[in-house]
Order: structure tokens, then sequence, then C-alpha cells
């Protein structure tokens, strides 16, 4: 879900519209799909091209998604909603 989808919906639901992260929406991404491609992930989320490659080498880094024979894939545990502020 993009950031714009995601505040449309805060918008219709009467929440208040709240900002993610790239790497918040990554992973709730990655939570609703259990491998992804790049360039799933570059039509998925919304943002600059830098961001997004940033937001995959972060978590990558952080041990949270791992490439898989051409797709990401999570591999922490828990696999936990990212919380929203």
């Amino acid at each position: 879900m993009g950031l714009e989808k995601l505040n449309e919906h805060h918008k219709k639901n009467k929440h208040i519209k709240c900002k993610m992260s790239t790497d918040d929406v990554l992973l709730k991404l990655f939570n609703d799909n259990k491998m992804l491609t790049t360039k799933m992930i570059y039509k998925l989320v919304e943002g600059s091209d830098a961001e997004i490659a940033a937001a995959i080498t972060s978590l990558e880094k952080q041990g949270m998604i791992k490439d898989v024979a051409g797709a990401w894939i999570r591999t922490d545990k828990e696999n936990r909603q990212p919380a929203l502020v």
C-alpha cells in the first residue's frame, strides 16, 4: 500500500493523517506479500528512486530483508506491523 493510498484510507476513516517512513511502507508490503522483486517495490511504493533504494539498502543492512533468487524476502521472525504514529 503506497503512502498516498494509506493517507486516503486514514482520511476516509477519520483517522489522524499520518506519514509513514519508506522503511515502514516496505515492511508493511512484506507483511502482505512474502516475496517482492525490486521492480515490484518501485511500482508499489511512492517515492523517489533514491529514497526507495536507500530504504531497501537500509533494511538489508539491518537484516530485515534478504535477496533470494532475485526477490526480496523478510528475514526477521516476528513480521511485526509498523507502528503508526
